[in-house]
């Protein structure tokens, strides 16, 4: 029956608009899978719509048998099961080198599909296949004897094939075989493709349906205290990811029994999988759900994050730090980052309020300082003077006493006699010199004091100017969003922002988490604790170790500089020492430490960089920082060192 010209119109435009729909996804998305979808649909329209009794004869090079396209599609309309062998036999698809050549083609597309779904590397590209060519590329690259042994043995086995099953030359027998082998590998790779895609359609729309109906089956959960419970009683670890994709893409790309995580086909391949094909379902579409170890998180729902979340940083802090004792479950609030900003100004208003305080008290002190000094001072302005005016009284005594007379007057002649004798003046220079010796020990004294009082006002102002800076400081990082948003208040509550769920603020919200456990689990009383520079550089070192060891993932989040020092350290300190001396709480042992590593006094003597680095503006920070690398024989930092990456 003969397609009527209207109809014929008609599906040509529904052809055209199918195949534009499809460039323009391919547009829009920079996906060449759309392309190909369109490419195929045009062959098809060529293929059933062209007005010709017959298309021409597509001869398959050396199989035997001749294909006509239009008869093939007009009797796929009155397909019936009982005609597959009798179609079989007048193709002769399963006779004499058809057979082995069908074999092989089979037998390699199902390779090329293992390869494709296991052991391909992934690639950073956006287009599908320069993503795949550059894959197999690497491949092929790193495993190219076994892929010149596969070629050699696809070789041979054409070359028996036609010596077996064609009477010709070894020429044109090895020519057949090169160019057969060329084609099988050509057609194979495509065919491998359409083998996963199409498995991967059925396979993961067949999940997700069940994940609907029965979704323990597949071991998925989505009730927080279920998830609660399996993370407490499992020993594996667990890991967080958030909604990058359209639910079911996420599902699927996190889906735990098929692939390796990270190579081609979960990174490349099914990234690049068309969401519209892709089922949906209620269980996916939930806040957050296990799948075997990983837990998806769709949406911010907190009450969920704050029933597992602290039973899973506790699981990855005691097995990162094991066998050290870690405390119980703290009590765990997310909050919003308004919220936290305004907790945190109003701990910044504290806090400022606490250091005008000080200064306060330092001025009173030093005022008092002042005071003590002006007194000392005038002490030895009027003991100088008491010296000079019984100095003076010495000598005019002195001079009187060796030359006061007396005349006795006689009958026949005056006489003269001395009223003192040597002795006597010598005594009484004796008594003022005495005096002076006095009144000199006391300017003494008053000037050990006065060299005493100079040197506290000239240690305390130096504070004094400190604690005015700082306090400027902290006032004015009320308009700098922090880069750690977490806080531990003793002695068991800790709060986390959390206000997206995309893969990065997911990681960070756990790093941040473990950085603010770790504080509460190593926590012994205000009055015992470790300088802010250590406390924090030692908890942060910690917890980027907990989360590159149990959930492979690279932070650089909170105190980059302090902690670049901390790693600088354990070069020659190992980092079971600063365990052992964080978890305790000792500063003398602290001290000792460095020390005994760096030198005497090295800790006195660096103390002030330690305490001003993590208040100072980048560019002291900066030159602190490099004053402390130098004596521990560590290279320069640089300005890219204080950048939190996350």
């Amino acid at each position: 029956m003969k397609m009527k010209t209207p109809v014929r119109i008609l599906l040509y435009l529904l052809a055209l608009i199918a195949i534009g729909f499809l460039v323009k996804l391919g547009i829009s998305y920079k996906d060449g899978f759309y392309y190909l979808l369109a490419t195929v649909i045009l062959l098809i329209s060529l293929g059933t719509l062209v007005k010709k009794e017959k298309l021409p004869q597509l001869a398959v090079p050396k199989l035997s048998f001749r294909f006509n396209a239009r008869k093939t599609l007009k009797n796929l309309g009155s397909f019936k099961p009982s005609k597959i062998k009798k179609t079989l036999s007048k193709l002769k698809l399963f006779r004499g080198k058809n057979l082995w050549l069908f074999i092989q083609f089979l037998a390699l597309s199902i390779i090329f599909a293992f390869f494709l779904v296991y052991k391909l590397p992934s690639v950073q590209e956006n287009s599908f296949f320069v993503a795949l060519a550059k894959s197999v590329f690497i491949f092929f690259s790193k495993y190219r004897i076994y892929a010149i042994s596969l070629v050699i043995i696809l070789f041979v086995l054409n070359f028996v094939v036609y010596a077996k099953f064609t009477k010709r030359n070894i020429f044109k027998t090895s020519l057949n075989s090169i160019a057969t082998s060329f084609i099988i590998l050509l057609v194979s790779v495509p065919t491998s493709l359409i083998l996963v895609f199409l498995s991967v359609l059925l396979f993961f729309n067949a999940i997700i349906a069940t994940s609907a109906i029965a979704p323990k089956v597949l071991n998925i959960y989505t009730d927080k205290n279920d998830i609660k419970q399996i993370i407490d009683k499992s020993d594996t670890s667990f890991e967080l990811v958030g909604i990058t994709q359209t639910p079911s893409k996420t599902f699927v790309v996190n889906y735990p029994y098929l692939g390796k995580k990270g190579n081609y086909f979960s990174k490349n391949f099914i990234i690049s999988y068309p969401n519209f094909l892709l089922v949906s379902s209620s269980t996916i579409n939930h806040s957050a759900y296990l799948i075997k170890n990983i837990i998806v998180i769709k949406e911010l729902d907190k009450d969920i994050f704050q029933t597992f979340a602290p039973t899973l940083i506790k699981k990855l802090v005691k097995k990162d730090l094991s066998p050290r004792y870690i405390k119980d479950e703290p009590e765990v609030q997310i909050i919003s980052r308004q919220n936290y900003l305004k907790y945190r100004e109003d701990q910044i208003n504290k806090e400022v309020e606490e250091i005008a305080g000080y200064i306060a008290e330092a001025k009173k002190v030093l005022g008092s300082i002042a005071y003590n000094i002006q007194v000392a001072k005038n002490n030895i302005a009027t003991l100088q003077g008491y010296i000079a005016t019984n100095t003076q009284y010495r000598d005019e005594e002195w001079n009187y006493c060796i030359s006061a007379t007396y005349t006795y007057y006689g009958w026949y002649s005056n006489y003269t006699y001395r009223r003192y004798t040597d002795a006597y003046c010598q005594s009484q220079r004796a008594q003022r010199d005495q005096k002076n010796a006095e009144y000199q020990s006391e300017i003494s004294t008053n000037q050990k004091d006065l060299s005493y009082y100079q040197s506290q006002y000239s240690e305390l102002k130096g504070y004094l100017d400190q604690f005015q800076n700082y306090k400027a400081f902290i006032e004015a990082t009320k308009d700098i969003t922090p880069y750690e948003l977490g806080l531990f208040e003793p002695e068991k509550s800790i709060k986390v922002v959390l206000d997206s769920v995309g893969d990065k603020d997911i990681s960070n919200f756990l790093e941040t988490l473990t950085h603010e456990y770790i504080h509460y689990t190593s926590y012994v009383s205000e009055e015992r604790t470790l300088p802010q520079f250590f406390e924090e550089g030692i908890t942060e070192y910690l917890a980027r170790k907990v989360v590159t060891d149990q959930l492979h993932k690279e932070t650089n989040l909170g105190y980059p500089v302090i902690v670049k020092i901390i790693n600088g350290m354990t070069k020659k300190i190992s980092i079971e020492q600063f365990e052992d001396i964080y978890f305790n709480k000792s500063a003398d042992q602290l001290e000792s430490l460095l020390d005994n590593t760096y030198g005497k006094n090295f800790y006195k003597d660096t103390e002030l960089y330690f305490a001003l680095i993590p208040y100072s503006p980048p560019d002291e920070a900066l030159k602190f920082a490099n004053n402390i690398m130098f004596k521990i024989g560590e290279p320069e930092l640089i300005e890219k060192d204080l950048e939190s990456s996350y």
